[in-house]
């Protein structure tokens, strides 16, 4: 799943409103839905992103949240379907952060991560 993913996911969710749904209203085949939001997909650009927005009642807030997500959407990891908002937040941040961090910081990083959960095979 990405960032955009998800937060489309929890903005259909929140409106109470299935895949089914939500795929009938923007004119879209349900399966093009399920793949925005498990990241299968490139996020919706122009008037489709448009109209999702319309259809959705995104405010403001949620709109920035969702071009956010989008950009941070250009690279994939591959993570359980369980991860939490929260985790995925923090993974998110930490992609973005790793080019930047030295030596140390990546050793203090380490430190952090017990070893059996890094699967290094």
């Amino acid at each position: 799943m990405t960032p955009w993913g998800l937060q489309l996911k929890v903005a259909r969710q929140t409106r109470g409103l299935t895949q089914g749904e939500l795929s009938k209203f923007l004119r879209l085949p349900l399966r093009v839905v399920s793949a925005l939001e498990t990241g299968r997909r490139q996020p919706l650009q122009g008037s489709e992103f448009e109209k999702l927005v319309r259809v959705l009642h995104l405010d403001q807030a949620e709109r920035a949240r969702l071009t956010t997500a989008a950009a941070c959407s250009a690279y994939s990891l591959r993570l359980p379907f369980t991860t939490t908002p929260r985790e995925l937040e923090l993974t998110h941040r930490l992609v973005r952060a790793l080019p930047r961090m030295n030596p140390s910081k990546l050793d203090e990083l380490a430190r952090l991560l017990p070893a059996e959960e890094l699967d290094m095979a």
